[in-house]
């Protein structure tokens, strides 16, 4: 089997196998996971069926509840949340493969390739990103693939590659809303290389015509069931900017912090290296305008630059190497075998405290969030049957995780939900310590207090038979 083939294989099975080896537990789901998950339950019974509670859930992005449906179909809920994760981690294998491809088509060097695949493996927010039912790692395959096809086919005059390369790039796009950046990248590259002559090749404007093909079923499921062909993107944005609001340097010091400053620190060097040429121009696009692409949006979180994984990996691959070549100039009579140990010395030091940091990260930041949530829920699932529910809002697509078949609420302040609770309709209200509507539960005369939980943080109500 030919080299290539062989180390690609050993990277994704060693990707892959690390991110299911270190899987979060089933106490730990997000809010955002529980939702991607209830849209995709609900997928399975209806292609354009793209709703939780009933409501149309459309400013997410599509793709990978489409993903998920495809197997929702086949499996039971029980093994929903695994499949999802799953589907991550292969998508994280496989970026793993790609990240090794793409080195050799920019530099032709296969331990340049391996160096950068094993930083995207080691990357702190791939890896923590790899395991998680999260867009993440699906969106940073496609996103990643656009720009490798775009490369190989400018660079070798293959067409069909870039015709590729814009059908990835709508993929990545409808896998998160913030793949618009990719087509500034796209873009910017071709005009950093050519100026306006790319606009004179037909190859480029079928490229757009195939992205709009990709984008155009979910523009007109907008049109059908969310009010606009542009409404899914102008809510997503709204929701975006409703939330917690965060400064670009208090980011940038969380995102630091998550990655290191050594790995900061290899990336600007492999950003020095780098020339004023095609390799250099597209790198500094890719990065360069998706980091851009996140500072700007008013609510950033450190995971949002997941994306941008491979094109760090690269930079940091870049950065070695830099330390490499300036480490043999002093000497340039040393046997090959002297340089191989340099670069075995330079990968050992630089890239082994990764490891340790990227777990550090991953267990500290996600992999026990809302585990007291889902302890409740699991609680209340094995002692109860449950057809109308009431939750904190945090709870809201948890519950829905929990119990697909019942009827969710939050506890807000709408009158349907007063009205609710003074009337009895609700099996079980679960309240949340500050959350509203406490007087209401209170004083209804309606509910039972049966459990508390984590010292009355949470408490659980049923309805008095």
């Amino acid at each position: 089997m030919e080299r290539n083939k062989v180390i690609s294989i050993m990277l994704f099975i060693l990707a892959l196998s690390i991110s299911i080896l270190t899987t979060p537990p089933k106490t730990s789901i997000t809010y955002d996971e529980a939702l991607y998950i209830d849209i995709a339950r609900n997928l399975a019974s209806g292609l354009s069926n793209f709703t939780y509670q009933g409501v149309y859930m459309m400013y997410r992005p599509p793709l990978y509840p489409y993903t998920l449906s495809i197997f929702y179909r086949i499996f039971e809920y029980g093994a929903h949340l695994t499949i999802a994760r799953l589907i991550s981690s292969l998508f994280y294998a496989l970026t793993s493969i790609l990240v090794y491809s793409f080195v050799i088509e920019l530099f032709g060097d296969k331990k340049r390739a391996l160096l950068a695949s094993l930083f995207y493996i080691f990357n702190p927010l791939a890896f923590a990103m790899s395991s998680r039912a999260l867009v993440h790692s699906e969106f940073t395959f496609f996103y990643t693939l656009s720009l490798f096809f775009l490369y190989k086919g400018r660079k070798n005059g293959e067409k069909p590659y870039i015709y590729l390369s814009f059908l990835s790039a709508g993929l990545a796009i409808l896998t998160r809303y913030t793949g618009l950046s990719i087509v500034g990248v796209i873009f910017a590259y071709l005009y950093l290389v050519e100026h306006w002559e790319w606009m004179k090749r037909r190859e480029y404007y079928i490229g757009i015509a195939v992205l709009a093909l990709t984008l155009l079923p979910w523009l007109y499921m907008g049109h059908t069931y969310y009010g606009g062909v542009f409404r899914p993107f102008t809510v997503a944005s709204r929701v975006v900017t409703l939330d917690k609001p965060s400064s670009a340097f208090e980011y940038l010091s969380l995102v630091t912090k998550a990655l290191s400053m050594t790995f900061i620190g290899l990336m600007i060097l492999g950003f020095v290296k780098q020339r004023k040429d095609e390799r250099g121009w597209l790198l500094l696009s890719w990065a360069f305008i998706g980091l851009m692409g996140i500072l700007t949006v008013v609510h950033k979180e450190v995971r949002f630059l997941t994306f941008l994984s491979p094109v760090m990996a690269i930079y940091a691959e870049e950065g070695i190497y830099f330390l490499y070549e300036l480490s043999i100039k002093f000497k340039p009579s040393i046997s090959a075998r002297t340089k191989s140990i340099i670069l075995l010395i330079l990968l050992l030091l630089l890239l082994i405290p990764k490891i340790p940091n990227a777990l550090e990260y991953k267990t500290e930041e996600w992999d026990s969030v809302n585990y007291q949530e889902t302890g409740v829920l699991t609680y209340i699932r094995a002692h109860y049957n449950v057809t109308r529910i009431m939750v904190s809002p945090r709870m809201y697509t948890l519950a829905g995780f929990f119990f697909p078949e019942a009827e969710v609420d939050q506890i807000i302040t709408y009158p349907k939900m007063k009205r609710g609770i003074v009337n009895g309709y609700y099996d079980i209200i679960v309240y949340k310590e500050g959350d509203l509507l406490w007087e209401e539960i209170e004083s209804s005369d309606k509910y039972i207090l049966t459990k508390e939980f984590y010292g009355g943080k949470f408490k659980v109500f049923i309805r008095k038979s």
